[in-house]
């Protein structure tokens, strides 16, 4: 169990422009996502995305992320593009990034975009949170300052032992897609 439990389920069960009171978990399924890099993206992204995938796969076994082969159906893609284009997707121009999709949908790409303007940091850190944001911890909170979906995140390029803890909670085998919160708060005494 999570030593903050309340926390992580403010980044389960809530989105980051509003929550409902009907969301429910959301996780990737197994074996887990293949992913494929799109748009002008550079050698660096694709080794951050790599070191992103290992720690993930290390928390979350057995959902294991790996990079898409040309035979694979992509399940995930992290598009790259210029903030300018932010707006054809219907977004606002001063996003860094953003998560479309839905972690338990493995019929249908999910897609992360990512301003391929950003450096160092800054850019690490939109990977990051985005990357994490896949996972279907979809909320933000600022109740911790280091936590990857605090709304200091673009400053944050490792997961927190918070953070660890409740990708940990979310994947245990006794938490499943669709449960409610409710549900989720009547195991968690029961869990190891």
């Amino acid at each position: 169990m999570p030593s903050d439990f309340d926390y992580c389920a403010e980044l389960i069960f809530s989105w980051e422009f509003g929550g409902s009171p009907d969301w429910v978990v959301d996780k990737l399924p197994s074996p887990g996502p293949t992913v494929k890099l799109l748009g002008p993206y550079t050698e660096g992204d694709r080794t951050e995305v790599a070191r992103i995938m290992d720690e993930i796969n290390e928390l979350i076994t057995p959902v294991q992320m790996r990079f898409a082969t040309e035979s694979d159906f992509t399940t995930l893609e992290i598009i790259f593009i210029t903030q300018e284009r932010f707006v054809i997707w219907n977004l606002s121009p001063d996003f860094e990034g953003w998560y479309a999709g839905k972690a338990s949908q493995d019929d249908v790409a999910a897609m992360i975009l990512i301003n391929s303007e950003l450096r160092g940091t800054t850019r690490k850190g939109v990977i990051l949170h985005e990357m994490t944001h896949a996972l279907g911890l979809y909320g933000h909170s600022d109740k911790y300052s280091d936590g990857v979906l605090s709304y200091k995140w673009d400053t944050i390029t490792e997961f927190s032992d918070r953070d660890r803890e409740c990708i940990r909670f979310l994947y245990h085998p006794s938490i499943t897609v669709g449960m409610t919160e409710d549900e989720v708060r009547s195991l968690i005494h029961h869990l190891p």
